[in-house]
């Protein structure tokens, strides 16, 4: 009976091995991102502001928003209003660096408003509305 538990165990802790192993493959591929720690938003708002540099785009002002904690076990969500000013081709650039950039984690688009200024031509002024999915301090790593 012991024999016949401990077999059982056995292959339940085989099981668990090879899908702990199936994902820290999905991880190393970059096809699943660890989510930063709450604590690593400063990080977070200097590697925007790192990636608009990169492209060419400037960011006039960054403004976070009250958060949504979302409840034990489920990252915080945190937008993020960004007024950005650049040439149309950059700004899509920049847009797509935040999705592969896996150093920002889940970076959510939820809005997006480009406007045209005589005085600015070429460059165009866009207001960006973001979302960052953070890990809640204290919670386990991915």
């Amino acid at each position: 009976m012991a024999i016949q538990r401990s077999h059982r165990r056995l292959d339940s802790l085989k099981v668990e091995m090879s899908q702990n192993q199936s994902l820290l493959d999905l991880v190393r591929q970059g096809k699943i991102r660890p989510l930063p720690s709450q604590e690593s938003l400063p990080d977070l708002l200097q590697q925007l502001h790192l990636q608009a540099k990169k492209f060419q785009v400037s960011i006039l002002s960054v403004s976070p928003a009250r958060f949504d904690a979302g409840g034990p076990g489920r990252p915080i969500l945190l937008p993020v209003e960004l007024q950005l000013e650049g040439e149309y081709r950059a700004i899509g650039q920049f847009l797509g660096a935040l999705h592969r950039e896996s150093s920002l984690g889940m970076v959510t688009v939820r809005r997006l408003q480009i406007g045209r200024e005589e005085r600015l031509l070429p460059l165009l002024r866009a207001q960006l509305s973001i979302e960052l999915a953070l890990r809640q301090e204290g919670a386990d790593a991915a």
